[in-house]
């Protein structure tokens, strides 16, 4: 995995566990009622940087993400995925796990 250079230390944090999270999905089918790999990712993502580097942390990396352009719309992604709540993204995540045959922690 490589990260540019230019990017902010912070940017390069965040980056790293948006990228680690990828990987722990890997082989996991994400494909499910309108959810993509983001959003799955996303179920997750927020409460381990939150867990590792503090709220502030997560929620700039919330809006950096939510700022990029282009493929697809993290703005979009992230509104849904934070406006569930921790718990209802605990519940999202636990049906995606069982439905899947496969376990996410």
């Amino acid at each position: 995995m490589r990260l540019r250079a230019s990017y902010p230390r912070d940017v390069k944090k965040g980056t790293l566990v948006h990228e680690l999270g990828h990987r722990l999905l890997f082989g996991v089918d994400t494909s499910r009622d309108g959810l993509d790999e983001e959003k799955v990712l996303f179920l997750f993502l927020h409460d381990v940087r939150t867990e590792v580097y503090g709220k502030e942390f997560a929620d700039a990396q919330v809006a950096i993400e939510s700022a990029l352009t282009g493929v697809y719309d993290y703005a979009e992604a992230w509104k849904w995925t934070l406006g569930l709540g921790t718990k209802g993204r605990a519940t999202q995540l636990r049906e995606v796990s069982e439905h899947r045959g496969k376990i996410l922690h």
